[in-house]
């Protein structure tokens, strides 16, 4: 076999214009070569496969998620490949037959299509990234921002579930109307052929405003497979957008109506990353694990043009001259549209980027850590960040339509940036736009998905990988909802790890060694940990390790005090509750019933009350002392948890759940059926949630049940 001549022949199996004599070589060669064919066949095989269950793809989240997720260099992750992670997160679905082809097409895309990469090239190091986004509660979209065509200094923005909008270039910003509550903006856009009209996107949703953003409506609300995360107008033809990744979407009506796009062994699923438009109206996209692909047909039918090319691509970027700059997660590249190879044109081998543009005679690429610059064509790179935050993620680069040497940065966490002198300084432009979310606007909800921490509202809405720790085995939200820990590893070793907010990525702050994961328990105000093992209670102030007390076999961990330095522990001795104080010192503790609870008793999230159920009674008693109230219940009943208000406890009886008001009154009951948790919001009004059959429901106190996020165990 002639390597030189086989390389030729899987590049054309990319094309779809060659000519007659081209063709019957190429199926000439197919048949002398076992190899090519293998290759043929895997392209038609994945197409057919892809095309049959592309619908399935809705069902999963997209891979930009995940991208993004695992571009922060640490000490102690290694790499996993993009794939065999994807792999390992899709066999959580096994039991659904639905499921069963995505896998397969994914594995059949990478092995069939992808370029085989340098098997000598350097091995990089990843550390999970959430922090930078829990902090907005909108994983990994940053701030999203679109600049107006028709109006200078004319500005949108999306921040935490609402649009707002600048008429000077973001010094200032006001908030537009509401759109339905627990929404993650993931791109907006405004219609320049309607200055008007405004467009938003949601995950698998489109809305629209006619009137300057006085008023929404939804114009799309299934966009299946979508994962919207751009929005882009046709240059040529006003009325057209398209949104995606993953799963493309094109409306040619202003956006009323949509139709997907696409079909083919281009598009594996979740793979595109972004789209744009060349001067010759040819659209690009990249396409991570895939590499570059064009169309010029309005996105109809694609043709790759990857030889040579990182295969993991973040964001491709046109230039008038017709070259194409690359954004990879190998750095930047460089060809044409046409081009049979692409070269690398820096600025760092290992350089994640993830947005890059032409900004006046330079050319901007921000990543991981970095914005770098290059005046020469991308020959010679520099740095570029005076002015931002130490390390950004750069999550976007906008270009302003009236000024050439002006260009907006999205960073995630840390707002909107401008810079009006091609990038070399930046300022922040954030006045008006808040950096956090409102405390108690939403309840947040933790789960695992085949070991993988996620976060969702009690809606559902959004749900949003945290980490891209497959060994998750435990998490917990701070009180003040601005960090979380987790539990990772495998018995007998085990790390917690703190994503805290405004953080580069998580910090692990305990390792220790036992049978059992640890547990996690928040101090009331959020600035201590308690991990308990089976033999020891280590407290950490999220940086380092204050104490560390030794436990008895008999001795069960309760949670904080209110007061937030004393720490209680459970007796199995003498069925007592104790307190373990800051002197390393256990005394008796104050609060009994009888001297005695027959077993640990479960600490209210106010951490000003503790219950449990023995012998057909529930007992209620405030921490400090004082009298308990007492309700029979069934004999059977044992509290599992409180009301997140701490106005209710949770108590499975058997094959029922009751929900009791801490009168004892019962506010709600229903059938276990598989529950294995169950969340209160609020005791009063609301949904109930419940982890059930490998899913979350939320159910009403009528007893009606639905499904809200597929594939979630508690956390």
């Amino acid at each position: 076999m002639h390597i030189g001549r086989c390389r030729t022949y899987r590049l054309w199996m990319q094309a779809d214009d060659l000519d007659a004599s081209a063709l019957a070589a190429l199926h000439a060669h197919t048949r002398e070569c076992d190899e090519c064919r293998a290759v043929l066949e895997g392209h038609v095989q994945v197409d057919d496969t892809i095309g049959k269950y592309l619908d399935t793809a809705s069902q999963f989240p997209s891979s930009r998620d995940v991208i993004k997720a695992r571009i922060m260099v640490g000490e102690d992750a290694t790499q996993r490949s993009f794939l065999s992670h994807q792999t390992r997160r899709l066999r959580a679905f096994r039991l659904r037959p639905r499921f069963l082809a995505v896998p397969f097409a994914l594995c059949a895309l990478a092995g069939a299509l992808s370029i085989p990469q340098n098997a000598d090239s350097p091995v990089f190091r990843v550390q999970p990234v959430a922090a930078i986004s829990w902090a907005r509660s909108n994983p990994y979209v940053g701030f999203p921002l679109a600049v107006d065509a028709t109006r200078p200094g004319h500005l949108l923005a999306g921040a935490h579930g609402r649009v707002y909008e600048s008429y000077d270039a973001g010094d200032h910003w006001r908030p537009l109307a509401p759109l339905p509550p627990h929404l993650v903006i993931r791109a907006v856009a405004v219609d320049r052929q309607h200055s008007s009209r405004y467009l938003v996107a949601t995950l698998r949703s489109i809305y629209v405003t006619n009137d300057h953003g006085r008023h929404w409506s939804a114009a799309a609300t299934a966009l299946l497979g979508a994962e919207v995360m751009f929005l882009l107008q046709d240059p040529r033809r006003a009325d057209t957008f398209y949104a995606g990744p993953s799963v493309l979407w094109r409306s040619t009506d202003s956006g009323k109506t949509w139709k997907r796009l696409g079909r083919g062994r281009v598009f594996a699923p979740s793979g595109i990353q972004s789209l744009a438009f060349m001067r010759n109206g040819t659209l690009v996209t990249g396409i991570w694990g895939g590499g570059v692909a064009v169309s010029h047909d309005g996105g109809v039918t694609w043709h790759r043009r990857s030889l040579g090319l990182a295969k993991n691509v973040m964001d491709v970027s046109p230039l008038a001259s017709g070259r194409i700059y690359v954004a990879t997660d190998r750095g930047v590249f460089t060809g044409v549209a046409g081009a049979t190879a692409w070269r690398r044109s820096g600025p760092a081998q290992h350089f994640f980027a993830t947005s890059l543009l032409q900004a006046g005679t330079s050319i901007l690429v921000g990543g991981d850590g970095a914005l770098y610059r290059s005046d020469d064509g991308g020959v010679s790179w520099q740095l570029s960040m005076a002015g931002l935050q130490l390390a950004p993620y750069i999550n976007a680069l906008t270009l302003d339509a009236f000024k050439p040497d002006r260009v907006y940065a999205s960073v995630n966490a840390d707002g909107l940036f401008r810079s009006d002198d091609q990038g070399r300084h930046w300022v922040a432009i954030n006045r008006g736009i808040p950096l956090s979310p409102v405390p108690g606007t939403s309840t947040r909800i933790l789960f695992l998905r085949s070991g993988t921490l996620w976060s969702t509202d009690s809606q559902g809405t959004d749900p949003g990988v945290l980490t891209v720790d497959a060994d998750v085995r435990g998490a917990s939200l701070a009180p003040d909802g601005r960090a979380i820990a987790y539990v990772v590893g495998a018995s007998p070793t085990w790390e917690v790890k703190v994503l805290a907010p405004r953080k580069s990525g998580a910090r692990t702050v305990v390792r220790l060694h036992d049978r059992r994961p640890p547990r996690l328990y928040w101090s009331p105000d959020s600035a201590l940990l308690a991990v308990a093992s089976s033999s020891a209670v280590t407290v950490s102030n999220l940086t380092r390790t204050i104490h560390t007390f030794l436990l008895a076999g008999n001795l069960r961990p309760v949670g904080w005090m209110g007061d937030g330095s004393t720490f209680l522990l459970w007796s199995g001795r003498t069925r007592r509750l104790l307190r373990l104080s800051r002197a390393t010192r256990l005394t008796p503790a104050t609060i009994e019933y009888d001297g005695v609870y027959e077993m640990p008793p479960v600490l209210a999230p106010d951490h000003r009350h503790v219950a449990a159920a023995y012998r057909g009674q529930l007992f209620v008693q405030p921490v400090e002392g004082g009298p308990a109230t007492t309700t029979s219940v069934p004999a059977t009943c044992i509290v599992r948890t409180w009301s997140q208000d701490s106005r209710a406890v949770v108590l499975f009886c058997g094959r029922e759940v009751q929900v009791r008001a801490v009168s004892g009154i019962v506010l709600g009951q229903a059938p276990v059926a598989d529950v294995t948790q169950v969340i209160v919001p609020n005791a009063a009004r609301g949904p109930v949630l419940l982890f059930a059959r490998g899913a979350l429901w939320s159910a009403t106190r009528s007893g009606q049940m639905r499904e809200i996020v597929a594939a979630a165990s508690p956390a």
